[in-house]
């Protein structure tokens, strides 16, 4: 049976696209987002399957950051995107800078109940407010991308 994971994990890859070698990015060789650069360990034998994605993808930038614990799922999927982007870490503490908890990096109890304080559509379209800002700081030719993907996540 699919689970809400399985669904997130479906429209990143169609987000992320197949596969790319363009040299403008720094990641180098990418299929489904699995960049060699970052996880050269899944390239060791050429590039990796869907399944090994799958399970990265899972492990490093959903349920190890613990966004499996958010209670909302559109901001579940937010967070796993963006970590996607830009690593759990600058994610969770972009989230605690909003929430106004301490940008440890690290999704704990306290984190968690001050989304719920603040509201988690609030929270949701703050998160997005500030991906957008951080991206427009970027100089690379894939920034409109990343923002138009970021506004994506936006709740009316």
């Amino acid at each position: 049976m699919p689970t809400e994971f399985d669904d997130f994990f479906a429209r990143l890859l169609k987000r992320e696209g197949g596969y790319s070698n363009d040299p403008d990015d720094k990641g180098g060789r990418t299929i489904y987002g699995v960049s060699e650069r970052a996880h050269p360990e899944l390239w060791r034998y050429g590039p990796p399957t869907l399944p090994q994605a799958r399970a990265l993808y899972e492990r490093v930038y959903f349920k190890g950051p613990g966004f499996d614990r958010i209670p909302f799922l559109p901001l579940q999927e937010q967070l796993f995107d963006f970590a996607v982007n830009s690593g759990p870490k600058r994610a969770i503490r972009t989230l605690q800078r909003i929430v106004g908890t301490t940008p440890d990096g690290v999704l704990g109890p306290k984190t968690l109940a001050a989304i719920l304080v603040q509201g988690v559509s609030r929270t949701n379209n703050l998160l997005v407010k500030e991906r957008v800002k951080f991206l427009s700081r970027q100089t690379c030719k894939f920034v409109p991308g990343l923002v138009s993907r970021a506004l994506e996540f936006l709740i009316p």
